[in-house]
């Protein structure tokens, strides 16, 4: 059994040399890094007029502005940090779980943590400068920071989610890649556009609510019960990936392939 503090040197390990291994292609890098920030920028002022022209009650530039701030924060910072996650079925389907398998690490940590996404460096820095627009408090930033984290635990739980269908379904690729899409793209509208049956699909079944929605409102209005939902949902999403991810390994066949890590 891997101690916390054992998993966490593990995890720190890895987590530098995707570091180092990213910074060897400094100009792909920065490349994709700029573009990535462009093209969010791009989907902020689209975005800002069209809610500027069609309006919304009690959504605002600022608000907006703080929907895109979240969503590109806790979506960049999993994928500095778990850029293999949205990979998952790929791996399951072409049975390269077998690499993980045979090293003495947490399997489904050591595929999450295995790569890092070069774009999303882009969308944690255009996901601070963003933020610093509305002026926030130090409050602020404090919450930021809390609800981003909790933000990228739900998006890489909801990966490893869908990316689990491979252990049932055969070559569950497409089928997962869709559904990440859709969590992407649900977290890039304010909440107050869901109402209803919408409301309940973006919390409880593609769970953009708890990357944007709840967020945003408790940045609005701190109140101790939007911070025990956020915390908790990323709690409970953790937890059912991990059982999930883990009640399909059961299932596993192995690719019978002889490969080593990059």
């Amino acid at each position: 059994m891997n101690s916390p503090g054992a998993l966490l040197r593990f995890f720190t390990a890895t987590l530098k040399a995707n570091a180092q291994s990213a910074l060897e292609y400094r100009a792909s890098l920065i490349s994709q890094a700029v573009g990535m920030f462009i093209s969010n920028g791009m989907w902020l002022v689209f975005f800002s007029a069209y809610f500027g022209r069609f309006a919304l009650p009690g959504v605002g530039l600022d608000q907006l502005v703080c929907v895109w701030a979240f969503a590109s924060g806790a979506f960049g910072l999993a994928g500095v940090l778990f850029g293999n996650a949205g990979q998952l079925a790929g791996v399951i389907t072409r049975g390269e779980l077998d690499v993980y398998l045979a090293l003495p690490k947490p399997v489904l940590l050591h595929v999450v943590s295995s790569r890092m996404r070069l774009v999303s460096v882009g969308d944690v820095v255009f996901a601070f400068i963003s933020f610093a627009l509305i002026r926030p408090t130090l409050l602020d930033w404090l919450l930021y920071l809390g609800c981003i984290a909790c933000g990228a635990v739900v998006v890489v739980s909801f990966y490893v989610l869908t990316g689990s269908l491979a252990f049932w379904l055969g070559a569950a690729d497409n089928g997962a890649t869709q559904l990440n899409n859709a969590l992407a793209n649900f977290s890039t509208y304010p909440s107050p556009i869901f109402r209803g049956a919408s409301r309940v699909l973006v919390h409880f079944v593609i769970p953009a609510g708890f990357v944007v929605g709840v967020p945003t409102e408790l940045l609005r209005a701190p109140a101790w019960q939007l911070a025990l939902e956020e915390v908790g949902a990323a709690a409970v999403l953790v937890a059912l990936a991990v059982a999930v991810f883990h009640l399909g390994l059961k299932r596993y066949t192995s690719g019978n392939l002889i490969a080593m890590r990059e």
